[in-house]
């Protein structure tokens, strides 16, 4: 049967019941676990004797183990019955059992009642080590001892060292501590919400790093690692090491690998969302971002009670500069409308291409006024003709002795909430106004009645 498949003792129906009429929904029989996960290539395959109250259940990886472990302990904890993970021949290839540890921790957080066995002879000089990493250990070899093992085996329990009595001395006598509350658990899911919520993890990461280490952490510049155990590179952070002087070094050693995944997740992440959300050609936001963030900036303005001013503009005659040089001079001409715009705007603002030829800004300052007698139409204006102006007087190379005077824009500006409440009105009155600009010979950026100032 291949990886991934299923089957109740010897053979499942695809039904799921067996020939001999047992379904997965009955009573559990007491001679065998409830449910056997094979992970990997385990050499077990077709010599195991399981009963046909037994569920078999193939995988490829940790990972899909994980998941099979999970659902069923969610979807069948009521019915009762004990899961077996037997973990195959990435057992040989991970002598320090280092991963394998990590595996077997998470199997039994998803199902403490979980047995995990290994397909295998552990070295003898490893015995005790390899020993408590799992609850047994099956030999391909011997069918017939593995499959008891397998199948009536129970959950070893684990103990607990008696600590070395040492000699009593007279102290004073007092209260004894209160006793404190067991630190949280490293739950991921902290982490997985601030990524989407696009927080930075970097703090909250250190924090359940140290946490899995059992002593506080903390990040350094890479100039500063030592050789000594209290420090550790962090896998694929070239410039950050993680520092402990208080964790053992194994325990340190392993938080940094992931501390270094999930680092390496975020860094990945923001990439991939900053590439989603702005255009190649000229670095502006595209205009997936600029719906999002006019729409996040109209509410956060509605709740302070402050103005926001949209512009929409266009280069004028923008095709017939695309026919008479190229497409390359008018990628420059872009690219260069761009930089200037970005040259005046203010740090809050934020400069969108959301067509062709035209693009959008969105005049936003939630600090909000910096003098009494101060107008936010106003100070936009004062922006949007600045920009104007710059535009005609840049000289463009591509276009030659063309270029000083003859490349302007229109367009018209519209102030939320005088000109609308949400994002389809407000583009609406922008453009409805940079359209009369264009009516009225071009090179003109139209204001509307909110912006009753000169800039």
């Amino acid at each position: 049967m291949a990886l991934g498949g299923r089957q109740m003792g010897a053979l499942v129906a695809s039904d799921g019941a067996t020939q001999s009429g047992a379904t997965t929904n009955g009573p559990r029989q007491a001679q065998g676990p409830a449910r056997i996960v094979l992970v990997g290539r385990t050499g077990l395959d077709g010599v195991l004797a399981a009963p046909a109250s037994t569920e078999m259940v193939r995988v490829r990886s940790g990972m899909d183990a994980l998941g099979e472990v999970s659902a069923w302990s969610r979807q069948t904890r009521e019915h009762g019955g004990e899961q077996v993970v037997v973990l195959g021949e990435a057992i040989d290839a991970d002598p320090t059992l280092l991963r394998a540890r990590k595996l077997v921790d998470a199997l039994r957080r998803l199902d403490p009642g979980v047995r995990v066995l290994a397909v295998g002879r552990p070295l003898e000089s490893d015995q005790a080590s390899r020993d408590d990493a799992f609850d047994g250990w099956l030999d391909i070899d011997d069918p017939v001892f593995s499959s008891r093992v397998l199948l009536h085996g129970r959950r070893a329990a684990r103990s607990t060292p008696t600590p070395t009595p040492t000699p009593k001395r007279p102290v004073e006598v007092s209260a004894p501590p209160k006793p404190t509350a067991p630190p949280p658990p490293a739950d991921d899911r902290r982490l997985v919400e601030m990524l989407l919520a696009g927080e930075s993890i970097e703090a909250a990461a250190v924090d359940l790093a140290s946490r899995r280490a059992g002593a506080p952490l903390s990040l350094r510049d890479a100039s500063e690692a030592t050789d000594d155990a209290s420090c550790a590179r962090i896998p694929g952070v070239a410039d950050r090491v993680l520092v402990g002087p208080r964790a053992a070094h194994e325990r340190l050693a392993d938080a940094a690998e992931w501390l270094g995944g999930w680092l390496r997740l975020e860094a990945r992440h923001r990439a991939l969302e900053n590439e989603a959300n702005t255009d190649p050609l000229t670095g502006a936001w595209n205009r997936r971002h600029f719906e999002r963030a006019l729409t996040d900036a109209i509410d956060a303005a509605g709740e302070a009670r402050r103005d926001l001013s949209v512009l929409v503009f266009d280069i004028d005659d923008f095709k017939r500069f695309n026919d008479e040089h190229g497409h390359e001079a008018g990628d420059e001409i872009l690219r260069e409308v761009v930089n200037l715009l970005q040259s005046v705007i203010r740090p809050t603002d934020k400069v969108c291409r959301i067509g062709g030829d035209e693009f959008a800004v969105i005049f936003d300052d939630p600090a909000g006024k910096r003098e009494p007698t101060s107008r936010h139409p106003r100070s936009v204006v004062g922006l949007a003709k600045r920009f104007q102006k710059q535009v005609a007087a840049k000289r463009f190379p591509k276009l030659g002795d063309d270029a000083p005077g003859r490349l302007t824009i229109s367009g018209g500006l519209a102030t939320f909430p005088w000109d609308g409440l949400d994002v389809a009105s407000l583009v609406r009155a922008a453009d409805q106004r940079a359209l009369e600009g264009k009516h009225q010979g071009k090179n003109a950026i139209e204001l509307g009645p909110a912006s009753d100032a000169e800039g």
